[in-house]
């Protein structure tokens, strides 16, 4: 008797080749910044993404890479996914956020607003300024 399966040993080894690579390639070094406003690259294998929030008036830069126990990747995913190959690719994913803070004693604390970039290749969020994260960006990206 003689079985068939729908997977050769090619497709197979080549799907575990995939798998492999895949897995390499979810790990990034980002710039992560600390209190002082200076950037460090540090890697971490389980970062998917890179994120940046950039200067804003009297606000400095801050960059990290995207914990994934703590941020979740869906809507960041998404926006990635479209990506169709050489002809479309999402380069960046930014977001504009509003942050209620419950009231504390019955005094309503105002609400934070952030402006939140992720990108998904090593060192993406290297740049300070908005402008010159797209610049970076699309230089990276020719």
């Amino acid at each position: 008797m003689v079985f068939s399966s729908k997977f050769s040993c090619p497709s197979l080894v080549l799907s575990l080749i995939f798998a492999i690579f895949w897995t390499a390639t979810s790990a990034l070094t980002c710039l992560e910044s600390d209190d002082e406003g200076n950037f460090y690259p540090v890697y971490n294998s389980t970062w998917k993404y890179c994120v940046l929030l950039p200067q804003s008036g009297d606000k400095p830069a801050q960059a990290y890479g995207a914990q994934p126990d703590i941020e979740s990747y869906l809507v960041a995913d998404r926006a990635f996914a479209e990506s169709l190959g050489p002809e479309y690719t999402v380069l960046t994913f930014c977001v504009f956020e509003r942050y209620r803070m419950p009231s504390v004693h019955g005094v309503m604390i105002n609400s934070e607003h952030l402006f939140r970039c992720y990108c998904n290749y090593d060192e993406c969020n290297r740049h300070q300024h908005f402008s010159s994260y797209l610049k970076g960006l699309r230089k990276d990206n020719p």
